[in-house]
């Protein structure tokens, strides 16, 4: 991933998609990149499932070929993401002007660290106050640990319920609750060190 960073970071200074004549090109393709983003995401969510002779010659059992794919899969949209990256950097195309709206850029992406921070408790929380029983990862794991348990059992449409919440207590701490913590290190750091003109 980090390479796969640079590579794109490489292209990004040759090329400069904001800048070049091809600019709607480039729109076009992050347009075709998210189509194929998309289609994958509709079928990955209708069942159909990865392949399952993935390790079997070797003995190896399911548990390390779900997380053989979790691994593989992971890496494997790095080179989709690049071009991806660089289309959106264009400013042009369906996507970019989606993505660009003001209710994403001033309010969604903000929060979208804290989203994925919390998205776990919150979910917990949701679970037991709609359910009044717990969800949580050692009641519920999977035959692998990777990183969290098993999707949490309720239907589809309870997503966006969640999505909302997460994303509005992700916006509170990044706008409220961040700033403040970040001046009272920044207060505790100066008590203790001194400050950089008294260091010099």
């Amino acid at each position: 991933l980090l390479l796969g960073g640079a590579i794109a970071w490489v292209f990004y200074d040759r090329i400069r998609p904001n800048q070049t004549h091809h600019r709607k090109t480039w729109g076009l393709v992050a347009d075709l990149m998210s189509l194929i983003f998309l289609t994958y995401a509709i079928v990955e969510t209708t069942g159909i499932t990865r392949p399952s002779f993935v390790g079997q010659s070797s003995g190896i059992n399911g548990s390390m070929t779900q997380r053989f794919w979790s691994a593989f899969l992971t890496s494997s949209y790095v080179p989709l993401i690049l071009p991806w990256i660089i289309g959106l950097a264009s400013g042009q195309g369906l996507t970019a002007r989606l993505l660009g709206i003001e209710m994403l850029t001033k309010y969604c992406a903000p929060a979208a660290y804290y989203v994925f921070l919390l998205h776990h408790p919150i979910g917990q929380y949701y679970y037991w106050a709609t359910r009044l029983k717990a969800w949580d990862w050692w009641s519920h794991r999977k035959g692998f640990y990777w990183f969290s348990p098993y999707p949490m059992p309720t239907p589809w449409w309870e997503y966006f319920f969640v999505a909302a919440i997460t994303t509005f207590v992700g916006y509170l701490m990044s706008q409220h609750v961040d700033p403040q913590l970040t001046r009272a290190v920044v207060r505790l750091r100066t008590m203790v060190c001194g400050s950089q003109h008294k260091a010099d």
